[in-house]
């Protein structure tokens, strides 16, 4: 059973910090296109960038010191489900955050 937060406000709010870490993910990686998708479905929101790099991200272990690497963590802790795929032209991650409706 998925994970499912019945507060809009806390989806928006997590949303919001995963298309950042994403966006900033393929900015790091100097691809020269991404692009946003957003959907929602009624129990789910899906992020997905999609860009035109070449290789493939991966979760990290960064040490206490290390100011890079977190990214992946945080999408990780914050979606329901979050993945990668190579994709033509390059690769989609894409996350979701499901959601109950309130009552």
């Amino acid at each position: 059973m998925l994970r499912g937060r019945t507060d809009a406000d806390a989806v928006i709010a997590d949303a919001e910090i995963i298309v950042s870490e994403l966006l900033t993910n393929a900015i790091n990686a100097q691809c020269r296109l991404a692009e946003l998708r957003l959907s929602a479905r009624h129990d789910c929101v899906r992020i997905e960038v999609h860009d035109d790099g070449v290789g493939m991200p991966e979760l990290q272990n960064p040490g206490i010191a290390d100011q890079h690497g977190r990214g992946l963590l945080i999408v990780s802790a914050l979606a329901t489900n979050w993945g990668v795929e190579r994709s033509s032209g390059g690769k989609r991650v894409w996350a979701e955050l499901a959601f109950r409706r309130a009552g």
